[in-house]
């Protein structure tokens, strides 16, 4: 179960003082493993290389997958983007 959400606007450039913020966090409620997306992972990894091993940061892989239409909205983009 999520015990905890941390959330953060898109595109956000995370500073040392919120990820030491939600490490606190997890010490004191004794949770043990942080969920983060693939983009966010590679923004926050230059700061856990001074933290502990006690908090584990894992990274949720999200792939997109069309079930029909494809096509359609690849053709709808291109007509978008085609300079006349």
């Amino acid at each position: 179960h999520v015990e905890k959400n941390f959330a953060f606007m898109d595109h956000h450039i995370y500073k040392r003082m919120e990820i030491q913020q939600i490490v606190d966090f997890c010490r004191s409620n004794e949770i043990k493993t942080v969920v983060m997306t693939q983009k966010d992972a590679v923004k926050v990894r230059p700061f856990l290389k001074d933290l502990d091993d006690d908090v584990q940061f894992l990274t949720l892989k999200i792939a997109l997958e069309f079930v029909k239409g494809q096509e359609l909205l690849f053709q709808n983009v291109l007509n978008v983007c085609r300079i006349t």
